[in-house]
């Protein structure tokens, strides 16, 4: 029997999405559960602006900027490996 939960749901009112967070709650692996549910809510209301507007002005607003973009896309790592392995680099900025 584990004495030690492995894993649990992080970020929400009782265990905040942190190191210590998680060292309190003695998790080993933390899961951000809202995430994905606000990312599809932004996506909802996004069709839902271009259904009614045509457009996206709004929901372009909240957008992620180039350098946040990069950084998340993993956009120097995965440069950095096509020049190692001699392929396309990825689209994102210059290449390395």
């Amino acid at each position: 029997m584990l004495k030690k939960p492995l894993f649990g749901v992080i970020g929400n009112a009782n265990i905040p999405a942190t190191v210590e967070g998680m060292k309190s709650a003695h998790f080993t692996v933390g899961q951000a559960g809202p995430v994905v549910n606000i990312a599809l809510g932004a996506v909802d209301r996004a069709l839902t602006e271009m259904k009614a507007t045509g457009r996206m002005t709004e929901a372009q607003k909240t957008s992620l900027n180039r350098a946040t973009a990069d950084k998340v896309y993993q956009v120097q790592e995965l440069n950095a490996r096509a020049l190692k392995y001699n392929v396309p680099a990825a689209s994102g900025g210059p290449e390395p």
